[in-house]
């Protein structure tokens, strides 16, 4: 079951991740490709992987970025897990990738064609992927809580209630946002999770905000669902 802590914890990383990402964008297109003034990517990280490379990139750059996109030294890590992972659940680089003029990694190079970024949209593999990650939750839930019955078949009983569709995305997309600042991501999955939560009328929900106490209540009402 949640911390709150943990949870206050990770949804503020998971915010500055997010105002990292607007400030770069912001500043390589204020920069240019090939602007002589542009040194956020002039360090060779070599052969190394996205998140290897990402990791690098804050620490060398880490008293460049402003307030709200600056996590504490002691967060580096589990910020920049989170930090590539919601590069590569939400976005695709559209045109084709070319090497930098400096650093050839995954993490670098992602960034050289910053404007041909485009949206992901979670297809029906990655909405299916999604379901079994609520799966994955109740289950857990069901563990943690040592509840003395639960549904034989969860991917069924989920669908049956659905007064509690929302507060089972809620809770499922928290879950894997603390695995994300920790280890890796579900790839689109996660962001079709995002959709169920953060959207309104097939767009993004402007007034929405992660909340610890919105996950806590929602992880409340399923674990009442599963006691009755």
């Amino acid at each position: 079951m949640f911390d709150p802590n943990e949870l206050k914890k990770v949804i503020e990383l998971h915010q500055k991740s997010y105002n990292l990402f607007l400030w770069l964008n912001k500043k390589l297109k204020d920069f240019g490709r090939r602007s002589k003034e542009h040194t956020l990517f002039d360090e060779v990280h070599e052969k190394v992987s996205f998140y290897k490379g990402c990791f690098a990139w804050i620490s060398r750059h880490f008293g460049e970025f402003p307030h709200d996109a600056r996590p504490a030294e002691s967060e580096i890590e589990p910020f920049a897990y989170l930090f590539t992972s919601f590069l590569t659940t939400s976005f695709i680089v559209t045109d084709k990738v070319r090497v930098s003029d400096g650093c050839p990694c995954p993490f670098c190079t992602f960034f050289y064609d910053i404007t041909a970024f485009q949206v992901r949209n979670p297809d029906k593999k990655a909405r299916l992927r999604a379901e079994k990650l609520k799966a994955r939750y109740i289950e857990k839930l069901d563990r943690e809580a040592e509840l003395p019955s639960v549904p034989s078949n969860i991917e069924e009983w989920i669908p049956e209630n659905p007064e509690l569709s929302r507060d089972i995305s809620l809770a499922t997309y928290a879950q894997e946002l603390i695995r994300r600042s920790k280890f890796t991501s579900q790839g689109e999955a996660i962001l079709a999770l995002w959709r169920e939560i953060a959207w309104k009328d097939n767009h993004l929900d402007k007034k929405f905000k992660l909340s610890a106490k919105a996950i806590i209540h929602a992880e409340s009402r399923i674990l009442e669902k599963l006691t009755d």
